[in-house]
């Protein structure tokens, strides 16, 4: 298949699915793709920024910055502040299996929780060990 917008052609696996075109593949390869969400997104990252929000969390960027000014402008769990340039927010943290908010964390401590799958008696036990090793 032909790229539109590179004009490669390459195999079907190098294009995403979209069942909107006859094809049953998107017009442009992979590549291009991402090159045009990077390029898109580094003009209007606000809106991209909004756009997630309301889409996956049903929220504004009102309410992400009222919710960290209230949070004093840091993470919840370190108290680590977003990068001085402002180039990157923090994530906002919600449960996998209700959707529910909890809060903005910072990317380490939003993985933390997620790598420990939410478990508190796996949170505990890692004090614990932390604690025996001080």
């Amino acid at each position: 298949m032909i790229c539109k917008k590179c004009g490669q052609d390459s195999p079907l696996d190098n294009f995403y699915r979209n069942k909107s075109y006859k094809s049953g593949y998107a017009s442009q390869c992979k590549d291009c793709a991402k090159a045009a969400g990077r390029e898109y997104y580094q003009k209007a990252p606000d809106v991209m920024r909004e756009r997630q929000l309301r889409n996956k969390f049903n929220r504004d960027n009102a309410w992400y910055e009222s919710t960290l000014q209230a949070q004093g402008g840091v993470c919840q769990i370190c108290k680590c502040p977003p990068l001085e340039n402002g180039s990157k927010k923090f994530p906002v943290d919600h449960d996998h299996k209700t959707g529910k908010v909890r809060g903005i964390l910072c990317q380490s401590c939003n993985h933390m929780l997620g790598n420990a799958k939410d478990n508190i008696e796996t949170l505990r036990n890692a004090i614990s060990y932390l604690s025996k090793y001080a």
